[in-house]
């Protein structure tokens, strides 16, 4: 075994997630991207096409309204690192895909209802 360990033997070496440029806090916030909005989307949806909106329109409504939430919390996130001159990219991704599932999610629950 002269070339080391054996995953790089072969003379082609992975890229490290670092060597792209990613630490381990921009994975988890890219994973974030990923896999909440779709979960917002979901669930404001099914919350204003069911049982739930013909027993109670009102309070669906004030309901779905809460997943407005995480949008305005991550842009309340983007505001600070803003100021403090940090970077912003996935705060404002994050933000943008929050709000765009929650009015998405409502639009598409009140046109299934």
């Amino acid at each position: 075994m002269e070339g080391g360990y054996g995953a790089t033997m072969g003379g082609v070496r992975q890229k490290s997630v670092r060597a792209l440029g990613l630490t381990p806090a921009d994975m988890a916030k890219a994973v974030g991207c990923v896999l909440l909005p779709p979960i917002v989307f979901t669930l404001s949806s099914l919350l204003l096409c069911f049982r739930f909106r013909f027993e109670h329109p009102r309070a669906a409504w004030v309901v779905a309204l809460l997943f407005l939430a995480p949008g305005i919390l991550s842009g309340y996130s983007f505001r600070r690192a803003r100021q403090a001159g940090f970077d912003r990219r996935w705060q404002k991704l994050a933000t943008t895909l929050f709000l765009a599932a929650s009015v998405a999610g409502g639009v598409v629950g009140d046109l299934i209802y």
